[in-house]
């Protein structure tokens, strides 16, 4: 009986242990909320092409209250002479490209592309991505990117004359944030 103790007691201190070792994983994970998630945003712009300018961003962490809502990606120029033709989006989950888009507009301090933050089925539509402007001639100025992060349920519409930051004060829309890059 003795020699079926150490049996006995062997496994269940194992269980014990990975008990409290799940215990303390667990319990010391940080967790980020989509308002901090600004700290957690990679973004970068580059020229590839005469008239064409790229701008990837890339999500580092996951906001525990979920996604939905609606980015967006505003290229700003200095002098603003810079007209955009074409804009293409697209969003990617891994290796996989989960959302091609072409939807964007003009507002008064440059051009704005627009793409879903939000989850589809097993696909999450947002934290990395992809938006390709062209331009109707060769890029000369400096540029500046925003990337605009929402977390609400909203509907913008483009308009020349104002700028990205006015539409959300003027649809009272709080829950965002603005990550600013030069190039």
């Amino acid at each position: 009986m003795k020699e079926n103790k150490i049996v006995l007691l062997l496994p269940f201190s194992v269980m014990i242990g990975l008990f409290i070792f799940g215990y303390l994983s667990l319990g010391g994970t940080e967790t980020t909320s989509n308002e901090n998630l600004k700290n957690a945003v990679s973004i970068h712009m580059e020229k590839v092409e005469e008239d064409t300018v790229k701008v990837d961003w890339k999500w580092n962490d996951f906001p525990e209250d979920g996604l939905h809502g609606n980015d967006y990606i505003e290229l700003v120029f200095e002098d603003g002479n810079n007209e955009v033709i074409h804009s293409e989006t697209t969003l990617s989950q891994g290796d996989a490209h989960v959302y091609e888009g072409e939807e964007w507009f003009f507002s008064a301090e440059g051009a704005v592309a627009v793409f879903p933050n939000e989850m589809q089925d097993n696909r999450m539509l947002g934290p990395a991505g992809t938006v390709t402007f062209q331009f109707s001639e060769p890029v000369t100025d400096d540029v500046v990117v925003r990337y605009y992060h929402t977390w609400t349920e909203h509907e913008l519409a483009g308009d020349e004359t104002s700028r990205l930051k006015d539409h959300f004060e003027e649809e009272q829309i709080q829950s965002y944030w603005v990550l600013e890059i030069e190039g």
